[in-house]
């Protein structure tokens, strides 16, 4: 193998690896940085009683479409919207084998730099349940 190639690899290799374990670190520390609230009747007062997702409102929608335009616009995003989920599913059943490979081989390197007692805690705190942010957040994590 030529020396320029290799040292590419190389360079490769590490980025990966590097890239790799800043995924792990930060879904390993993404629980520990969320704020808690002190005191929950301030949090309580402050968000209302049914909390909605946040949506951007569409640019069809700001200027105010009669009723014949809006059932038009419907039918356009409904038909959009189909195609963009079957890309998105296209795109999930080509690319997530590969990430899900990554990151088990990126785990498995960690795993190897840790002692015994280490690898033991890591496999623990794998095992543990994930809260989605928003679980955190009203858990008061």
């Amino acid at each position: 193998m030529e020396h320029g190639s290799r040292t590419r690899l190389m360079t490769a290799a590490v980025l990966v690896v590097v890239f790799g374990a800043g995924i792990m670190l930060g879904v390993a520390v993404d629980g520990t940085l969320s704020a808690s609230p002190t005191d929950s009747s301030v949090v309580a007062a402050e968000r209302p009683e049914e909390e909605t997702p946040r949506r951007r409102t569409p640019m069809y929608e700001q200027v105010g479409p009669d009723a014949e335009q809006s059932a038009l616009i419907d039918s356009i995003v409904l038909e959009y919207r189909a195609q963009m989920d079957e890309l998105h599913d296209e795109f999930r059943g080509a690319y997530n084998p590969r990430y899900q490979a990554l990151v088990s081989d990126t785990r498995e390197t960690i795993m190897g730099v840790f002692s015994p007692e280490q690898g033991s805690q890591a496999l623990r705190a794998e095992k543990r349940p994930r809260l989605t942010p928003n679980e955190r957040h009203f858990a008061g994590h």
